[in-house]
């Protein structure tokens, strides 16, 4: 004989004797409904146990994916915004943005790592590409050696300039001599001057940034992590083909 239990709402166990009684009697009924409840209630709780590792691993899995990404970021990274053509690549997140709705030309003023003034206008005339950074980003010393590669391809095109965001002059030009970066640096530490000017729809939200403006000064594309070479180059061509 075959006894099952089972919990009601109430609490109180309920015992189920399979008596071997004909098909077609009450007792039988009885009996093969509470263990079809059993069975199912039995299958639900293997569902949950089941379900909390795949839920925990989900939960690891894109908290690896931010950390891949950038090495900050803020939650409206995940915003695509211009004429829509948002995408994601392997560790990045690309925008680009339709001539027509590019707004204003940027505008600020800085330093670079020498001491140089600089200001947004002396990159007008070519596409700029503007690529936010610190030392301690390992993103961004991941994809150091990538962007100097690129910033010698298309220099008849486009001018680079990096954008320290949080190292002064010393340690900004450790980094860039250990990664044979021939490019100028920004130093936007204690004024923060070209963050701002960045802010809004276009802001950097994550480190590494990489910006693409056209030859007028507006913002072409936004990279958030680090960026792919061949899409790179890609984004440089798109914003040099701007029409006048």
């Amino acid at each position: 004989m075959f006894v099952a239990s089972h919990q009601e709402s109430g609490g109180a166990a309920e015992q189920v004797s399979d008596s071997r009684s004909p098909i077609g009697s009450a007792g039988s009924g009885k009996s093969i409904a509470t263990s079809a409840l059993f069975a199912y209630r039995s299958a639900e709780l293997s569902s949950r146990v089941r379900t909390r590792p795949l839920l925990a691993s989900s939960a690891l899995l894109l908290a690896t994916c931010a950390a891949v990404a950038g090495c900050t970021s803020s939650s409206g990274i995940e915003q695509q915004w211009g004429d829509g053509k948002g995408y994601i690549s392997a560790d990045q997140i690309v925008s680009e943005i339709a001539p027509e709705d590019r707004g204003d030309p940027i505008e600020f003023d800085s330093e670079l790592s020498d001491g140089t003034k600089i200001t947004a206008a002396d990159y007008q005339g070519k596409v700029a590409v503007l690529n936010f950074w610190f030392a301690g980003c390992v993103p961004c010393r991941m994809e150091a050696t990538d962007l100097q590669a690129v910033s010698e391809e298309v220099s008849d095109d486009a001018a680079f300039l990096g954008v320290n965001v949080k190292d002064q002059p010393d340690t900004a030009d450790a980094f860039t001599r250990r990664f044979d970066v021939t490019y100028p640096t920004a130093i936007d530490a204690n004024t923060g001057s070209v963050q701002l000017a960045f802010a809004g729809k276009t802001a950097p939200n994550a480190t590494p940034a990489t910006f693409v403006l056209d030859p007028e000064g507006r913002v072409s594309a936004r990279v958030l992590g680090s960026v792919d070479p061949s899409i790179l180059r890609a984004l440089v061509k798109t914003a040099a083909a701007t029409p006048e």
